[in-house]
């Protein structure tokens, strides 16, 4: 009996405090944000330029990922400007939630501008568009010439490239709208 009874006053104790427990109230402002730090925080992490401690591992693991797109990729003059189109995709990607940033978890920008432009482009690129870029940036007459090219990542976002006198001279992520 004696065992029952505080069995029974245990239960109680415990509906009694979990009743009295007060929920911290935020505005819906405070807590947006806040979930929004954590997610950058958190995700940030795990950004491929983060993962990684050098180029090297950082151009391995897009090797593997990257599939040039062989229909998108475009070559062209505009107003005496060397200009190139080039799509790719990320294997197994499809973003159906429109993920923001995800492409970061893929490619790591800074790593291009370690490496020469051929090396850059038949990592993007297939094969018959890299054979393509290769005799243009080749040619006698081109090594001091200036190429755009904006790369366009399949479901995410893009950046540009920008070769100059034979060297990736900058490479920058297209700016983003945000959306509404």
């Amino acid at each position: 009996m004696k065992v029952l009874n505080k069995l029974i006053f245990g239960i109680f104790l415990l509906i009694y405090s979990s009743c009295n427990l007060s929920k911290p109230v935020g505005s819906k402002e405070d807590s947006s944000s806040i979930k929004d730090n954590i997610e950058t925080e958190i995700c940030s992490d795990y950004y491929l330029s983060n993962r990684t401690t050098d180029c090297n591992m950082s151009l391995r693991y897009m090797r593997s990922l990257i599939e040039p797109d062989t229909i998108n990729t475009k070559f062209g003059f505009v107003d005496g400007k060397r200009l190139g189109f080039i799509s790719f995709n990320i294997k197994g990607e499809s973003n159906p939630n429109n993920l923001e940033k995800l492409e970061l978890f893929f490619i790591d920008l800074h790593c291009f501008k370690q490496i020469k432009p051929l090396e850059l482009f038949k990592l993007i690129c297939s094969e018959k568009d890299f054979l393509i870029i290769e005799e243009e940036l080749t040619k006698p007459n081109n090594s001091f010439q200036r190429y755009i090219f904006e790369c366009s990542i399949s479901h995410m976002n893009c950046f540009s490239i920008i070769v100059n006198k034979g060297m990736v001279e900058n490479t920058s992520w297209c700016i983003q709208k945000a959306s509404n």
